[in-house]
């Protein structure tokens, strides 16, 4: 499994485990290097596209 598959079932555990919270509480925390992470990872699917 990917660096980036783990990124994304982090984020579905943070997000099924509190579904009200917010994304700067539960989300962005569940990531190494939280927003900053997001981040890179949107703007690289903008520039390369889905694989």
């Amino acid at each position: 499994m990917s660096g980036k598959e783990n990124i994304l079932f982090r984020l579905a555990e943070a997000s099924i485990g509190e579904p009200e919270g917010t994304v700067r509480e539960v989300v962005y925390p569940a990531v190494s290097a939280g927003e900053q992470t997001l981040r890179e990872l949107a703007h690289e699917f903008k520039t390369r596209g889905p694989v």
